[in-house]
């Protein structure tokens, strides 16, 4: 059952949609692809989604990054935003912004 809100992730490889809240079904698509197929996550795969937060807190705190570069956490960044610019709008955002 959809509850209204979808996140769809286009990609040179291929594309990712997922259907929520809560997102729990993830459906994957290939280039030639007709459908998509959904995939299912292992219950030891899900997990509280904090990486925003540890990279805020490893700048205000100076503690050691445990999840990404910084360069790489400045291009996870963008994307939120990106994300965020497009649920209030209802348009498609492309990166780099």
């Amino acid at each position: 059952m959809q509850t209204g809100s979808e996140l769809w992730i286009f990609g040179s490889e291929g594309t990712i949609k997922l259907e929520g809240p809560p997102f729990e079904k993830v459906w994957l698509g290939k280039p030639g692809d007709t459908d998509f197929k959904e995939h299912s996550i292992a219950d030891g795969k899900r997990g509280k989604w904090q990486v925003e937060q540890d990279f805020i807190d490893s700048i205000r705190s100076a503690r050691p990054v445990t999840h990404t570069p910084f360069d790489v956490g400045v291009q996870y960044m963008e994307f939120t935003e990106a994300v965020t610019r497009s649920a209030q709008s209802g348009q498609t955002i492309f990166l780099p912004l």
